[in-house]
């Protein structure tokens, strides 16, 4: 767990007014702990969920690949599969 040394003091102070000591140093800990969860402190930094520009990096990506349009070209609606008539398979 984290120390509360990150913590401000006046943030603690009021914490503990309103839950308690032991429960305040209890929920602000947790709080420090699912923060570095969620934003990806320690092994696993880098988390792509959490990342809300992926999208425009990607456009971009293809963009500059040349492949951005062509998949738009391509792109059906959902629901309306490749149609197939006149394509008999050679016996």
């Amino acid at each position: 767990m984290k120390t509360a040394t990150a913590i401000p003091p006046e943030l603690m102070y009021r914490t503990e007014q309103r839950l308690g000591r032991t429960h305040a140093r209890q929920r602000l800990g947790v709080e420090q702990d699912h923060t570095a969860q969620v934003f990806g402190f320690g092994r696993n930094f880098f988390h792509l969920e959490n990342w809300y520009s992926i999208h425009g990096l990607i456009r971009g990506c293809l963009r500059l690949a040349g492949l951005y349009q062509r998949g738009k070209q391509k792109h059906l609606p959902p629901g309306h599969a490749p149609s197939h008539r006149g394509h008999s398979p050679s016996a």
